[in-house]
């Protein structure tokens, strides 16, 4: 019965564990996203770099291109930014969806109705989840990613 027991906490865990990937190498974590999404009906439609634009002190324009992570995007219009540190580490996630459904389909994978709720202002409402603090920001006046979830560690 313990073994059983054992098996299905570790069947529930990885479930739950592959959402937040955060301090795992990011190969391996984009690995465990694109199968957790693969698996829950999305569809991997491109993978890459994320290259995001550095402020330039010599032209004084954004123009230095930088490698931040990984970007996956997935057909039903939601975006997954993984965000690296030195260490080539995921340090933080972020979630770009532009449909609403889409937003109400994905927000019970991300076990939402076990987030804590700590502060809400106009856009944003702020959350905390086990070791993590994630935001949801609502922004229906932008052409694309009107719903965005950002996650990070807590300090």
């Amino acid at each position: 019965m313990k073994i059983i027991a054992l098996f299905l906490f570790l069947i529930v865990y990885s479930q739950i564990s592959a959402q937040y990937v955060i301090g795992e190498d990011l190969t391996t974590g984009a690995v465990k996203i694109k199968q957790f999404m693969s698996k829950n009906k999305f569809t991997l439609f491109k993978e890459g770099k994320l290259i995001l634009k550095d402020y330039n002190d010599e032209t004084g324009k954004y123009d230095i291109s930088v490698d931040r992570g990984s970007e996956l995007k997935f057909k039903e219009e939601i975006t997954i930014d993984l965000f690296k540190n030195e260490y080539d580490n995921i340090k933080s996630i972020g979630i770009y969806i532009n449909s609403f459904q889409n937003w109400i389909n994905l927000l019970p994978l991300l076990d939402f109705g076990n987030w804590i709720k700590i502060s809400k202002d106009n856009n944003s409402t702020t959350y905390t989840y086990k070791k993590y603090k994630i935001i949801e920001v609502m922004n229906l006046d932008l052409p694309s990613n009107k719903y965005q979830i950002l996650i990070h560690p807590l300090d």
